[in-house]
């Protein structure tokens, strides 16, 4: 069983395969794998204040909770300036660009409170099966320094690519292909010659 996570979700299956044995390898796709360093990279972009502002917006999210109240929610991603999620210059537009008909751009705001306690960076150690990090050098929203940080804490097999380039870059265009193609060396080599693994059925 194979674990392949991109951004936030890359910390869900780090936490993960830090508790099966079965986990066969993991990907943490341009990963945010230590949320307290994300969090500041908002506030590196956006100010202080803009970071408070949405963090106020989580706290009304999560004492609505408390009384029974449904989600309140915000926008995942919007442009600078605006309470949002995510804010950088690139987030807006980049998420749009690879965003289906459906998607929906909300998320509750409590999200944002559990970014604080993101620590997957503090559970990495803790994986036996090999890891690929793969990571955005100018990446503003999943920051570089936290997921290298995670690499060097991470014990065992651990394999670091990096990509030139913002967040959403390895999502399309050459910059996914590169992607997926070091996702196919780095599985085809941990997991041997495994028929269902070609490039046609990774970038299906």
């Amino acid at each position: 069983m194979v674990l392949c996570g991109t951004s936030y979700n890359a910390a869900n299956f780090v936490y993960v395969a830090a508790e099966d044995p079965r986990i066969a390898a993991v990907v943490c796709h341009t990963p945010d794998l230590d949320g307290a360093r994300t969090l500041r990279q908002i506030a590196n972009y956006a100010g202080w204040g803009q970071l408070a502002r949405v963090a106020w917006e989580g706290i009304k999210d999560v004492a609505g909770a408390a009384r029974g109240r449904p989600p309140h929610m915000i926008p995942l991603v919007g442009p600078p300036g605006t309470v949002a999620a995510m804010t950088s210059e690139d987030a807006d537009v980049g998420y749009h660009s690879i965003a289906g008909p459906n998607w929906r751009n909300e998320v509750s705001a409590r999200a944002v409170i559990a970014e604080s306690v993101n620590r997957a960076i503090t559970q990495i150690d803790r994986v036996a099966c090999p890891i690929l990090i793969q990571i955005a050098a100018h990446d503003t929203i999943a920051p570089p320094d936290q997921a290298r940080a995670a690499a060097w804490r991470a014990k065992g097999n651990v394999e670091v690519r990096e990509h030139p380039g913002l967040h959403f870059d390895v999502y399309l265009g050459e910059g996914r292909e590169k992607s997926l193609d070091d996702q196919l060396h780095f599985l085809t080599r941990h997991l041997g010659a495994v028929r269902e693994i070609t490039p046609a059925t990774l970038k299906a």
